[in-house]
Formats: C-alpha cells, structure tokens, sequence
C-alpha cells in the first residue's frame, strides 16, 4: 500500500529525514514542501563540524542520543571517505578542542566516534604554550554545508523524491495531501509548532582569509572552523538561551577576532571578509515525536504528524541521526494510521 509522506523544510534536516524515509520504507512516496531550496536555506556559506558530544543533547535518553550519534558519524565518515566525500563537502581533519575546569570532562567527545582522539598532558600543552585546564586532539568530519545540501537534494531526487514550493502556514492546510507530515521547519518552528520550550540561540560569525594549516579549533562557545577548498577560516561565537553574559553587537567582530588569536597567534594580519548574526530554534530536548493534529479545534479529522525540530547549533551533528529515527516514526504512525479509513477522507474546512 502506498504511503504518502510530505516533509515541511528543505533544509539539511528535512533532506536528511526525507532521504531516510525513502531508504525505509520502500513504497513510501515522499514530497518536500518549502518555499526555500538549496542556499536560500542556509544564512551564510558556512562550514559545520561533526561533533559528538552526548553532554550538550540534554534531556534524551542516552541510549537514544548515542544512536543518534552512531548514526550521525556512520553517514559522515563513509561519505567522507568516498569518492564523493569532495563533491557532498565533507572530509576528515584534525584540531584540538579546549575546556576549563568548570566545563569539565564530560564535554569530550565521545572517543569511538572520533579518530586519533587524545588527551595532550601537561608537558604537551607547555610545549604548545596551551594554558587550558583540558585540551583534546582528535579527527572528525568537516562539512561543507552548501555542497552537502546540494549532495542531499540530488540524492533525493535519485532516489524518485517529489518537490513542492508552497508556503505553509500551518501543518492542518497539508490533510488530505500526505497520509503523514514530517514537520523539519528549522527558523519557522515556534510558527508551526505550539510548544512553550523553544527558545533561540545565537550567534556571531566573522569569516577571515589566512593560508594556515587547515587545524579546527573549539572550547565551551568558540570555534574556528576552516574551509574545505580556500583558505577561509570562519570565527564563530555561540550563545545558550539561558547566557546573558555575552550581547551580540557590532563591536563583538573584534572580540571574536582576537580570540581567535590567542589560539593561532598564525592568524595575526589575517583578512577581513565578512562577518554576521545567526540565530536558530533550539529546545531541551529536540522535539523528535509523532503528534496526532486535530485538523479543527476539539474535533475533526486528524493529521499524523512526527517533529523532527529543535537541534539548535547541533544540526550537522544530529541532522542524519534524528532523521533515521524520524523515518521509524513515520513507519509508527502507519501502522496506526492506516486501518482507520474515515479520518482520510478531505477535510472540509467549513464543518
């Protein structure tokens, strides 16, 4: 039996849901519905990092959240190390990570799910004039964000995947189009979604060129991220909702700058390119479960609906993992669902 699925949200969450459901369930037919593709779904040409750190999904089960993680680095790693690792924008490199003492240990990531993972001892660090508490050296994927968007939407073309560039307003207007919707509405949660915990976090990139050994960099807030193919580097400043130590403004350009400095003094005459605000959904813990929508108030006909929705700054790091799982709960709700003829028929906006 066919089954249709419309997924809200090309972007590189919704790409990876649809891509799973598609894998699957084999006789699913999947449509995206946006009204924005490709880069128009991404602020800026930013890089992302694949980073597993199971402390920063709170409150999941850890048992889901390392599913999740496996999932994640499996998809990453093999893409990287394919011949299509290039062209999907993703590849292996090495950096270090820093944490003080009140961050603490558990911010490590997890070692299976990196490469050469390494704690650097107290001589390491002294030599490497590093005056952090912890420092850490391990491999993982970079990903080129705007090219790996480009690999998803063409794999799910291949794949027989539909697309329809419609607005939408609220999840109900989709009944009688998909027997069941996957809500990936990234910036437009909060609009589709009625859910008190989601909050917005923030943050503040500065993109610099300098021709420096391709060496990522993070601690508790701050990472410097290289581009795969230039010599652009990306500064970047992220904020938790709770924070209130730290405004976004325009002066926080040359703070980040001279951050980045006092971790690669390399960086000193850098050139300035460009710099920018983004801010993101985020909720404790990601939305990822099947919702029954009543398509009128009290009564009516009723939308399954799975959320795969509030990942905040982690969505390189989650995206493909929560996409699987979303895939399962698709196939949930059709096991539900489908028997159940009369909630099927057009909904009829007038009763």
């Amino acid at each position: 039996m066919k089954l249709d699925v419309g997924v809200v949200g090309a972007g590189i969450v919704g790409l990876s849901s649809a891509i799973n459901i598609q894998k699957l369930i084999k006789h699913a037919k999947v449509t995206i519905v946006a009204d924005s593709f490709g880069v128009d779904t991404v602020k800026e040409d930013q890089t992302g990092i694949f980073l597993p750190v199971p402390s920063r999904v709170k409150g999941v089960d850890p048992v889901t959240v390392r599913e999740w993680l496996i999932d994640g680095y499996n998809h990453h790693s093999q893409m990287a190390e394919s011949p299509e690792g290039l062209q999907s924008g993703q590849e292996f490199i090495s950096g270090v990570c820093f944490y003080t003492r009140t961050s603490g240990r558990q911010n490590v990531p997890l070692r299976s799910l990196v490469r050469n993972f390494h704690v650097l001892t107290a001589a390491e660090k002294a030599t490497l004039n590093y005056t952090w508490d912890h420092v850490c050296y391990f491999d993982t994927v970079v990903v080129d964000q705007i090219k790996y968007l480009r690999w998803l939407m063409k794999e799910f073309r291949q794949n027989g995947g539909n697309i329809l560039y419609r607005t939408v307003n609220a999840l109900q207007e989709l009944y009688g189009m998909f027997d069941v919707v996957v809500n990936c509405t990234g910036r437009r949660t909060r609009e589709m979604t009625v859910d008190p915990y989601f909050t917005v976090c923030r943050s503040r990139t500065v993109q610099v060129q300098r021709q420096l050994h391709k060496k990522f960099v993070l601690d508790d807030n701050f990472s410097m991220i290289p581009h795969l193919d230039s010599h652009r580097w990306d500064l970047s400043w992220s904020r938790e909702p709770s924070a209130s130590d730290f405004i976004l403004d325009e002066t926080n350009g040359q703070f980040l700058l001279h951050m980045a400095m006092a971790k690669r003094h390399e960086l000193q005459g850098c050139e300035y390119i460009k710099e920018w605000e983004d801010s993101c959904r985020t909720r404790v813990p990601p939305l990822i479960e099947i919702e029954m929508i009543r398509c009128v108030r009290g009564k009516g006909p009723i939308l399954p609906v799975v959320h795969n929705v509030g990942h905040g700054h982690d969505t390189i790091t989650l995206a493909w993992g929560t996409g699987a799982y979303a895939a399962h709960l698709v196939q949930d709700c059709q096991r539900l669902v489908k028997p159940f003829v009369p909630i099927w028929r057009p909904f009829d906006p007038t009763s």
